[in-house]
């Protein structure tokens, strides 16, 4: 069965039309993945300053922290105990309703009974 990328083959592309139609998709120009088929590709491509800034804002932290007295830190681990343990017990509470629904539709099905033999399934629902 053709996909997205193998498709364009029935219809004579070439091989540089299709590899430039991988690379869009997993390789070099992946960044691309999202435009036209037909856009042109750009001699050069600019690199992101993402990590560059997540490097400075880790220096920025860790210099926050450097500074801190031994009871700052101490406050800001307790704080931070109590909002991860607090987003925790909310996580338990919410799977908890979800699992007891689960368990209401799972007691249903099954005690459901077919109304005809032809609703059984080839080895039957309770048999």
């Amino acid at each position: 069965m053709p996909t997205g990328y193998t498709a364009p083959i029935a219809d004579g592309i070439t091989f540089e039309q299709f590899a430039l139609g991988c690379a869009r998709a997993f390789g070099a120009l992946v960044t691309m993945r999202d435009e036209p088929a037909n856009a042109p590709i750009p001699e050069r491509f600019e690199s992101s300053d993402y990590h560059q800034k997540a490097l400075e804002k880790a220096h920025g932290q860790l210099s926050a922290i450097g500074a801190m007295t031994v009871a700052e830190l101490s406050d800001a681990a307790k704080k931070q105990y109590e909002t991860d343990r607090d987003r925790f017990l909310k996580l338990i509470a919410e799977k908890n309703i979800q699992r007891a629904s689960y368990d209401a539709m799972l007691a249903q099905v099954n005690a459901w009974m077919p109304p005809t033999d032809d609703h059984q399934g080839a080895e039957g629902l309770h048999g």
